[in-house]
């Protein structure tokens, strides 16, 4: 691909690999691609003048939510611009406490016009699904940031702090309700293990955020029922504003009760 071509109608940066593709964006050069472009221009990261060591090409309406003011990196003088690293595909600007998943976006040319578009991804129907799968991506990485910090990076029932063993789990499920889908309010940081058994619905919360179990079964191993039995009336740790309790009531009244009905049928 032509730097110079791009450079026209994207923001184009080139960086080095072996420095996690240390890269700037200036203030006053943003603000000339959006008056002209909108939101309709992408953020193209080169390693080198070439496309050899790879490059990144994301589109800057799923990503402007992150260069805003207050992540503008603290230089001296006049200078305004945001300074970010990648590093195994994890996108982070200086001042800005959420990391970005981007390797979707890596050796990809699919944000590109189509007349650069390679010939397996020139369909309109691919392109579209394409990008609003990629959109959600980075959504719920961003509900993912916001909920494990509500919570302290820490799993709510277990404290367990191990961040790649932490799930933002939803309350309401995400394919129940499309209005609560990304609120972090809906949103629980739990361990693996206990974000799947609150998922289907081994055991649900009050409104005094007090831990109810499924009533032990012969249905249920008696591993799985020591697990529950543990963790039966304790109350979840709460970093940041209060869960809203029609949330909690949802899950106790479908999700919860739903695999009581189950167990209670075998």
């Amino acid at each position: 691909m032509n730097l110079e071509e791009l450079r026209t109608s994207n923001y184009v940066r080139t960086s080095k690999k072996s420095n996690n593709y240390w890269v700037s964006f200036f203030s006053k050069k943003m603000s000339k691609y959006i008056d002209t472009y909108g939101e309709g221009f992408n953020l193209i990261i080169y390693a080198g003048e070439d496309s050899n060591e790879g490059y990144y090409i994301i589109p800057f309406g799923e990503v402007k939510e992150f260069f805003i003011e207050k992540n503008l990196s603290k230089d001296k003088g006049n200078i305004k611009r945001w300074v970010a690293t990648i590093k195994n595909h994890i996108l982070k600007i200086n001042n800005c406490s959420t990391d970005i998943d981007i390797k979707d976006y890596f050796m990809s040319k699919i944000y590109l016009e189509p007349d650069i578009l390679e010939d397996n991804y020139s369909s309109d129907y691919y392109i579209e699904n394409y990008r609003q799968e990629i959109n959600i991506r980075i959504k719920q990485n961003v509900f993912r940031e916001k909920v494990l910090k509500r919570f302290n990076n820490a799993c709510c029932i277990t404290n367990i702090t191990e961040k790649d063993l932490l799930v933002a789990s939803h309350i309401i499920p995400w394919s129940h309700n499309k209005s609560t889908r990304l609120d972090p309010l809906n949103g629980l940081c739990l361990s693996i293990l206990y974000d799947k058994l609150f998922d289907r619905g081994y055991f649900t919360i009050n409104s005094d955020l007090e831990i109810t179990t499924i009533k032990f079964t012969a249905e249920l191993s008696p591993s799985l029922h020591e697990i529950l039995l543990a963790i039966n009336g304790k109350k979840i740790s709460l970093c940041g504003n209060e869960i809203p309790k029609e949330y909690l009531k949802y899950h106790r009244d479908n999700i919860f009760m739903d695999r009581v009905k189950i167990l209670s049928k075998c």
